[in-house]
């Protein structure tokens, strides 16, 4: 299912199978780089939530590794 945002097509893609292993490293990998540039430029995750038009909380989910953002 393909969801419409803002004019544009936002597929789903987090979904991972919490037993898939390489799925669940991906997106840790993922929330760890995301925040080590973060930081790297000196950016606090409000900062960076507002500059990408997301909550505070979901860049610490994704950050965090979590499954899914809603």
């Amino acid at each position: 299912m393909t969801v419409e945002v803002n004019g544009e097509a936002d597929a789903p893609g987090w979904e991972v199978d919490p037993d898939d292993e390489w799925g669940v490293a991906v997106i840790a990998a993922v929330g760890r780089r995301l925040r080590l540039r973060r930081e790297a430029v000196g950016m606090k995750a409000g900062d960076f939530a507002e500059a990408v038009g997301y909550g505070e909380d979901m860049v610490y989910k994704i950050e965090g590794a979590a499954p899914r953002p809603p």
